[in-house]
């Protein structure tokens, strides 16, 4: 609901041209950086119990690692190319 919510107040605000494209670009990219950290959070119990199995039960050393898609780091490299004036195509 507070998705759905946050949309309409959005679109009632009624941006225009570039600001509208901007507002909604932030918008869904937030929608989806919300709902990946769910997913990965709802991982964390059951990564947890194997970890702790390994260790106390198979004399394991165990890693866990988190991986993301790398968007932070490509947006921050686009901005940092368009604040230097070279292409967009990355």
């Amino acid at each position: 609901e507070f998705w759905q919510l946050l949309l309409r107040v959005f679109q009632l605000v009624g941006f225009d041209g570039a600001v509208a494209r901007s507002k909604s670009s932030h918008f869904w990219g937030a929608h989806m950086r919300f709902f990946r950290q769910m997913l990965m959070s709802a991982k964390v119990p059951s990564v947890a119990a194997q970890a702790l199995n390994a260790v106390q039960h198979q004399g394991l050393c165990v890693v866990v690692g988190l991986q993301s898609t790398g968007e932070a780091s490509l947006n921050q490299a686009m901005g940092s190319a368009k604040d230097e004036g070279e292409s967009e195509e990355m």
